[in-house]
């Protein structure tokens, strides 16, 4: 009986030594779990920063495009390049080329043209002052 004890002790020392293997496995694992976990949410928090910030800029770029498509000075040229005009504006459309070959001829009176070009072609230019028509 006597030598039964320290085979008991050793047993039970060999037991213990088990339990706290296995639990210090199991709680390595939670911890291990978890900081793999904290390290999946740190990476996303990045990764969703990182578009929140791609997002931001493109809306202040979307809201300096509207900015722009609204003001009434990109409106105005925008109409005038469509040959709209403001009211109370005589709008000239010049068209470019020559239509088939012809010529017109204007007739112009002395009231379409300016007076110091009417006294130009009244001393320089003789049959363009004889052109023009009195009306």
């Amino acid at each position: 009986m006597v030598n039964d004890r320290p085979k008991r002790r050793h047993s039970k020392l060999r037991i213990a030594a088990v339990i706290h293997i296995v639990l210090f496995l199991l709680i390595g694992f939670g911890f291990g779990e978890e900081y793999l976990r904290n390290k999946d949410i740190e990476d996303q928090i990045a990764r969703m920063q990182a578009e929140n910030a791609e997002l931001d800029a493109d809306r202040l770029s979307s809201l300096k495009l509207i900015d722009t498509l609204s003001s009434s000075y990109y409106v105005e040229s925008e109409a005038r390049q469509s040959g709209m005009g403001k009211p109370g504006e005589q709008l000239i459309i010049v068209q470019e080329g020559v239509l088939n070959g012809s010529t017109t001829t204007t007739t112009s009176t002395h009231s379409d043209v300016p007076n110091p070009l009417r006294w130009y072609q009244y001393f320089f230019d003789h049959d363009a002052f004889a052109e023009l028509t009195n009306v």
